[in-house]
């Protein structure tokens, strides 16, 4: 499989800017981690109004729906169809480093376990080598109706998306 796009991404998942935490999405080679990647922009509203003013410092709680963005997009492309999956549980989430306006972060996530609907992961997200984060999480899987719903109702200005 190729990298996916930011409109391909959205076409995945139901996230859309100013939410969508994913710019490029690809499975590795051997099929066992998804890994994603997001340039963390100048201009994003966030540094603008609250996070920090004057020190701009990419939200922890970010990384974290980044990581779960991650996971969803592949699940989508396992199963050719739009994810909605919720957030059941984190676990052992550490944070490393400070993530500032201009960086790229790379994502990776691992599928340690999956059954009845409920999928378990280890994720990471790096900036250059040094990793800034990892956590164990676990998504519940939504029904295909509400997926169908979700993304049938996510709107977004088209020049917001690539």
């Amino acid at each position: 499989m190729g990298s996916l796009n930011r409109k391909a991404i959205a076409r995945c998942i139901p996230h859309r800017w100013l939410f969508l935490l994913l710019d490029q999405f690809m499975v590795s080679d051997d099929g066992k981690t998804a890994i994603g990647s997001y340039y963390v922009r100048r201009w994003h509203p966030i540094w603008l109004i609250c996070h920090f003013w004057g020190n701009p410092v990419f939200p922890g709680v970010f990384l974290l729906e980044a990581m779960a963005q991650v996971a969803g997009v592949w699940h989508a492309v396992e199963t050719q169809k739009p994810a909605f999956g919720l957030y059941r549980s984190v676990s052992d989430a550490k944070f490393k480093g400070l993530i500032r306006p201009g960086n790229t972060i790379q994502i990776r996530v691992v599928l340690v376990q999956y059954r009845r609907g409920l999928a378990e992961y280890h994720g990471e997200a790096f900036v250059g080598s040094e990793r800034v984060c990892y956590a164990n999480f676990s998504l519940a899987s939504s029904d295909s109706k509400t997926s169908e719903r979700t993304m049938e109702t996510a709107h977004e200005p088209s020049s917001a998306v690539s």
